[in-house]
Parts: C-alpha cells; sequence; structure tokens
C-alpha cells in the first residue's frame, strides 16, 4: 500500500452522511491526477509582476506556458508507469494543464491510491466517497498536487436569498418617458460601421 499521504487530500463524511456499504467495486471512473507546476516559484514571480501592473512583463501564449510551467514530461512518465502497475488505462494527459487522466475500476483505484471507496447516503441525497487521505507511492509523493473524481459527493449548493416581497419592486413614473433610438442612432452610439444594406 502507498505510505505518502497527498497534503489536503483528508475527507470526512458529509455532515448527516452514512456509509451504507462499500462502493461497487466493478464500477469504473475516470480520475484526472494534477501534477506539480514545472518553475513554480519562476511562475508565481510573473503572475505577481502582471497583477501590479508591470510591463515588462508580457502574457504568455499557451505554447510558451506549456513549455516553461507546464508538467515536466518526466513526471508525466511517472504517472503512467504507476498507472500501468495497477492496470489502470492512460485516458488523456496534458503538459499545459498538469493533469493526467486515468481509467480504471474502484477496486483498482482502492488498491493504487490506499482508499476504500463508500457509498453515503445523506439528507440530499448519495455518493461515493472515502474518509482520510489518498496515499501515494514514493514516486508520486511530491509529484501529484490532486486527485479528482475518487469521490463524487456534491461539491456545490446554490445560495439564494430570496428577497421580502414588500417593495421588492419600486415604478418609478421616469422610465415610462425613457429615450428610445432608431436602429441607426443605436449603431452610431456604439461605433458600428456603416451598412452596406441586406444581401
Amino acid at each position: 500500500m502507498p505510505k505518502n499521504p497527498l497534503v489536503g487530500s483528508e475527507r470526512k463524511p458529509l455532515p448527516g452522511a452514512r456509509s451504507i456499504g462499500k462502493a461497487d467495486p466493478g464500477e469504473r471512473l475516470e480520475v484526472t491526477l494534477v501534477l506539480r507546476h514545472r518553475q513554480h516559484e519562476q511562475l508565481q514571480e510573473k503572475v505577481r509582476k502582471i497583477a501590479a501592473g508591470d510591463k515588462s512583463e508580457r502574457h504568455l501564449t499557451h505554447e510558451e506556458y506549456d513549455q516553461q510551467f507546464g508538467a515536466e514530461a518526466t513526471d508525466i512518465e511517472a504517472v503512467k508507469q504507476f498507472a500501468s502497475q495497477h492496470g489502470l488505462a492512460v485516458v488523456a494527459e496534458h503538459q499545459g494543464r498538469r493533469a493526467v487522466v486515468l481509467s480504471g475500476t474502484v477496486a483498482q483505484f482502492n488498491d493504487a491510491f490506499g482508499v476504500d471507496l463508500q457509498e453515503f447516503e445523506h439528507p440530499g441525497g448519495s455518493y461515493r466517497g472515502r474518509t482520510g487521505a489518498i496515499h501515494l507511492p514514493d514516486a508520486l509523493n511530491g509529484v501529484v498536487t490532486a486527485v479528482l473524481g475518487l469521490d463524487n459527493r456534491p461539491q456545490a449548493r446554490p445560495h439564494f436569498r430570496a428577497r421580502s416581497a414588500a417593495g421588492n419592486v419600486q415604478w418609478h413614473a421616469a422610465a415610462a418617458a425613457s429615450t428610445s433610438f432608431t436602429p441607426t442612432q443605436l449603431a452610431a452610439l456604439y461605433g458600428f460601421p456603416a451598412g452596406t444594406g441586406q444581401g
């Protein structure tokens, strides 16, 4: 079993959730491994300078970013070897996004990351989840910064706030006398080029 806990990967059940048993070991998943940046400190410095308005710093093209700050080819290769050792398929890899997507079964991911995926029920529904940390082998310790997709618990919920009905809408007589514009006046206001007619 891998022995290096991934920092920040610890999970507890959702409030009010209870395990109803192990996740189906044959269920197929796609899980994304996020890898470390190449030249992390230089990237942080570049972002700081751009945010501060430093005119000497320019924005990078996607290709420049991939080459300077994307994942190292050796890190991607280490993930591929790890996947092969655990019977996981590499579905996609992207140097610039620093991501490798793996496909496999619950049983394979349990073994690969030292987790025990369970099915949980909670007042809002059910989810596949885990408790504790994800564990990495020595070859990926410090290389992988996140493992996404093992747990499918709801991550976001709406935060609607209802306004009271009283005073919610106010009518202003001035709004009824607002100005209207013709299409050519609108075009002039927005600086649209002159039309050539319909064709």
